[in-house]
């Protein structure tokens, strides 16, 4: 019952990211080229058959130096209405769980389960 927003830009997206996963850019409230806003979230979320009460919103991008995830997080929260409990920063980002997934075996040949087609296929 989770929705994975990929906050970062459209060229990192097409070049693998989080099965499923929805590619939204975002930077910082307002700043124009935002792909993500309250709406899209909305619809993100009922397209993946859950509602804004129930669901985990999970956002990442390129991990802790990048803060598009973390601003994301934030004003969903503090702007859009989210709670606070169901909004999930997944810090460590894209690049480490891409990582972790080299890195371990059993993972990597779960691969496709995780990650886009895209992305197996630059593991």
């Amino acid at each position: 019952k989770a929705v994975w927003i990929d906050t970062r830009p459209d060229s990192f997206f097409k070049q693998g990211s989080v099965r499923n996963a929805v590619g939204l850019l975002f930077d910082k409230s307002a700043t124009p080229g935002n792909a993500l806003n309250k709406d899209k979230l909305e619809a993100a979320v009922q397209a993946a058959g859950l509602s804004r009460d129930n669901a985990k919103v999970v956002f990442f991008c390129q991990g802790p130096e990048c803060h598009r995830s973390y601003n994301a997080a934030y004003v969903a929260v503090t702007q859009w209405g989210f709670k606070p409990e169901n909004v999930i920063w997944f810090r460590a980002g894209y690049p480490l769980l891409v990582k972790e997934i080299q890195a371990d075996a059993k993972l990597k040949r779960k691969a496709a389960t995780y990650l886009t087609d895209e992305a197996v296929a630059n593991l």
